[in-house]
């Protein structure tokens, strides 16, 4: 049997190929989608938003997915997009903007800074915010503005860029003074004013992302990895990598994760023997265009040939494995195993003496694998016994049969050319009027 190995997810954020399939219909034919959902997601998948908008997509992505709940907080987050317009003058120079709504968003909006408040449940219902939520709700706000604006991803943290002219400009969401680090900012205080700075800060790596890429790290921002092992974390995490990469299904990494969870839990659903879903994983992986599935996938024709066997399906067996042969026609594995599921075939007409069986089941085996020296041999070897087996009972028509049988296949085959020479002449028919 072919040996497959689990491959365990690692979620980084800031490198990882670009990954060229569509990874959409395979997401979206998996069962993991509440209504709700699958109507915002298949809305989502045919190019654009039309019964949803982004600001759906936020409170999507952070899990209000039950229609009640959605309805009271749909209003909730409209309201806040309504007055931040109210509040920002969209006519003012994009700089001007950008600082105005962050100050806005601070004084209106972000009440406390949590580490874990990602989500918009946490951001509408108590004004808790972490970097994530804060650039996401942001971003959806300056682009509602006309600003261009665009997400960046660095270790551990999240910001955004504001479009300037040809400038770039920083906007650390999490601090009211984040807009363009560095900068000395006058804040009005009892008796008088203080000058405020936020440290202008430079990472080690960033990345550059879009807002969906934003919203699609809310549905793995709070894993935890080190769950991710064979048959432990996978059935939870595979709904929200599936997600994800409908939110990003242009960035590889993410789909390199969910490969990786349905390559786990393949192996695992196989090494306890649920063939059913095994196989269901491993069509999803395939149609990734992962390569290891089809190792699991010859893996997996391999067990239910051993089932079948063990039931004494032999034919089945042989059967399963030439579907497979059929997929992956170069795979010695699925060679070697249809050639054992014969012998062990052949075997069970041996034990009953039944020697004319024997040769009927390495016929097959011939038709099945026609180029095979083995399958050869052992149809040789079953022709001689089967011929000897009908001489000893002195049916010598029968080993005569077999044995011209045996010689159309083995031309010139000298076991064979002996037995005939050894069977008696017929005497002479009785001539009459003598």
């Amino acid at each position: 049997m072919a040996a497959v190995y689990a491959v365990a997810a690692v979620l980084l954020f800031l490198a990882g190929p670009v990954y060229a399939g569509d990874i959409r219909p395979v997401c979206l034919a998996m069962d993991i989608f509440t209504p709700l959902e699958r109507t915002f997601f298949e809305d989502l998948a045919d190019g654009g938003l039309s019964g949803y908008d982004d600001y759906d997509a936020f409170l999507i992505a952070s899990g209000i997915v039950d229609p009640r709940a959605f309805s009271r907080y749909r209003p909730r987050i409209r309201a806040i997009r309504s007055r931040a317009l109210a509040g920002v003058d969209r006519n003012a120079a994009p700089y001007d903007r950008g600082k105005t709504l962050l100050f806005w968003l601070h004084d209106n909006v972000l009440r406390t800074y949590s580490e874990t408040s990602n989500l918009a449940g946490d951001l509408l219902d108590k004004g808790a915010f972490n970097c994530l939520s804060s650039t996401i709700l942001y971003c959806l706000l300056a682009k509602d503005l006309g600003l261009s604006v665009s997400g960046v991803l660095a270790p551990g943290h999240t910001f955004c860029l504001l479009a300037d002219g040809d400038r770039q400009i920083v906007v650390e969401t999490t601090n009211r003074y984040g807009f363009e680090p560095g900068r000395v900012e006058e804040e009005a205080i009892e008796g008088g004013v203080r000058q405020v700075t936020v440290p202008e800060t430079v990472y080690e790596t960033t990345k550059t992302v879009p807002l969906y890429g934003l919203m699609a790290l809310l549905y793995v921002n709070t894993l935890d990895m080190s769950t991710l092992a064979v048959g432990q974390g996978e059935t939870g995490c595979l709904p929200r990598f599936a997600k994800v990469c409908l939110f990003d299904p242009e960035n590889g990494l993410f789909a390199d994760n969910l490969a990786a969870c349905l390559n786990n839990l393949a192996v695992s659903a196989l090494g306890q023997e649920r063939l059913e879903p095994a196989y269901l994983l491993i069509q999803q992986g395939k149609a990734l265009g992962r390569a290891p599935f089809d190792d699991l996938e010859v893996q997996y024709y391999n067990q239910m040939a051993e089932q079948q066997a063990g039931s004494g399906d032999f034919n089945g067996a042989v059967q399963t494995l030439w579907t497979a042969l059929q997929l992956y026609p170069e795979n010695p594995v699925l060679d070697n195993n249809i050639l054992y599921y014969y012998g062990l075939w052949a075997d069970t007409f041996r034990t009953r003496s039944d020697t004319g069986g024997v040769v009927r089941v390495f016929l097959a085996a011939r038709q099945m694998l026609p180029g095979s020296a083995a399958v050869s041999e052992g149809l040789k070897a079953a022709f001689y016994n089967h011929a000897v087996d009908a001489y000893n009972r002195q049916d010598f028509d029968a080993a005569r049969s077999i044995c011209q049988e045996a010689l159309g296949l083995f031309p010139g085959e000298g076991a064979f050319l002996e037995i005939l020479n050894a069977i008696p002449q017929d005497p002479p028919a009785w001539q009459w009027g003598r």
